[in-house]
């Protein structure tokens, strides 16, 4: 009885761990030529959740989907989307990202936006934010839009990133 116990434990664990190993399908090709999306979207800062989606539409292979068509110059949206991010991305006929609009909400701000507001505004808590980033051929605008209240009161702010190498924020309102 033992030595079938072992037996069934020893198959089950060998067969899981042939599970573990799949395949790319991704090409490195496929994932430098939308190398430019990801260097003006990805910020050192910026969340998990974040980079991990943008990777995902920056690896996505427009060609492997059923509607492309080589031959046409027409651009495809793709809507990639997590429990709270949405990115639309537009492919042209090359499998070349040419823009994409991001929106994510609730994440945590990043540590210069949320100092900068605590120090500003004593008192009053946060709400919620939505971090926005629309992405453009070769440049992208990122945003934060961030709620606080202070008993009845509530306002809404809005912190741009700057060009700068290191994450620098601009309240702009």
């Amino acid at each position: 009885m033992k030595s079938l116990l072992l037996c069934l434990i020893a198959f089950g664990l060998t067969s899981t761990l042939y599970a573990q190993n799949p395949e790319s399908k991704t090409s490195k090709s496929e994932i430098l030529q939308n190398l430019a999306y990801l260097e003006q979207v990805n910020v050192n800062d910026s969340p998990v959740i974040v980079m991990k989606l943008e990777n995902i539409a920056a690896q996505y292979n427009i060609k492997d989907a059923l509607i492309y068509k080589s031959k046409s110059a027409t651009t495809y949206d793709v809507v990639f989307e997590e429990s709270n991010g949405k990115i639309i991305a537009t492919y042209n006929r090359n499998g070349e990202i040419v823009s994409s609009i991001e929106e994510y909400k609730d994440l945590k701000l990043p540590l210069q936006v949320s100092t900068s507001i605590s120090k500003k505004y004593p008192g009053w808590s946060f709400i919620s934010n939505i971090h926005e980033i629309i992405y453009s051929k070769d440049k992208a605008k990122k945003m934060y839009t961030i709620h606080i209240k202070n008993k009845m009161q509530t306002k809404v702010l809005r912190y741009e990133l700057t060009g700068s190498p290191i994450a620098n924020y601009l309240a702009v309102n």
